[in-house]
């Protein structure tokens, strides 16, 4: 009988662990140049396929479209994600506000700090979007956009921080390189 009791206990563990483990990188997260004909670059170069890098290339002192490109590696529930880059705050690229590039026109189109009760940047310049229990289904692609204005020359990690109800987790798959 004890066995009985036991083999749902240990397999309840099991799915709780695998689960946090899950969550503790719970997207594939690359840059997305879009096609030509879906929104302008100055960056880097279009054509009628989208490219997904790990590295970004940016010119100094200047501001661009950067479009994210986010796939859930399982069903989850977001109250928040952050975005920036690490390093000195003077130097470092700052996101200004985020855009949806697939809205041609209307109020959704861009979300300002300024104008968002759900969108601020924080002292450190990193730009948060706070959700009441968004659910992202797995493998279904998420696309967003920031604004970027980048500073002096350097290579910087691109930080991504997922705020969920069981934990936060963070992701520095990418790099923006300002030349």
């Amino acid at each position: 009988m004890s066995i009985l009791i036991a083999i749902p206990l240990f397999y309840d563990r099991y799915k709780r662990w695998k689960r946090s483990r899950q969550l503790r990188d719970p997207f594939q997260i690359k840059f997305l140049i879009p096609r030509v004909t879906e929104h302008k670059v100055d960056y880097y170069p279009q054509d009628k396929d989208i490219h997904l890098l790990d590295e970004l290339v940016l010119p100094s002192n200047s501001e661009h479209d950067v479009m994210i490109r986010m796939v859930p590696r399982l069903d989850l529930v977001l109250n928040e994600l952050q975005f920036g880059c690490l390093g000195e705050i003077e130097s470092k690229p700052e996101p200004l506000h985020h855009f949806n590039p697939y809205i041609k026109e209307g109020k959704k189109r861009e979300t300002h700090p300024d104008t968002s009760m759900s969108h601020y940047k924080d002292y450190t310049n990193y730009y948060h979007m706070e959700y009441h229990d968004k659910t992202y289904h797995k493998n279904d692609p998420v696309i967003t956009g920031l604004r970027m204005r980048t500073k002096e020359k350097g290579t910087y990690r691109f930080w991504v921080c997922f705020i969920m109800p069981e934990l936060a987790t963070e992701n520095r798959v990418l790099t923006m390189k300002v030349e």
